[in-house]
């Protein structure tokens, strides 16, 4: 289903998966989960390969979509978004 987001919001997806686009994905909003895995928000640490593949399947920038009228489509349950490589300027 879709998901309503805010204007600003979609922009800055909308942007994000444009630069991921560009640069044939080496910039990749969709990373939160390797961002949880790898614990860069707390106690880092080195995840095994069996952890990686699981997290895989949900990481990709072409599995998510930006929609008209300010919504997002997720193509996959599991795929989650970090922005904070973009958002810090953004929000400047």
């Amino acid at each position: 289903e879709p998901l309503a987001v805010t204007a600003e919001f979609h922009h800055l997806v909308a942007r994000a998966l444009r630069i991921a686009q560009i640069t044939e994905g080496a910039f990749d909003p969709t990373i939160y989960p390797l961002i949880k895995l790898y614990g860069f928000e707390g106690k880092r640490r080195i995840p095994s390969a069996e952890e990686l593949s699981a997290v895989k399947p949900s990481i990709g920038w072409n599995k998510l979509d930006v929609l008209e009228q300010n919504r997002l489509r997720k193509r996959s349950p599991d795929v989650q978004i970090d922005l904070s490589g973009m958002a810090k300027g953004f929000g400047s």
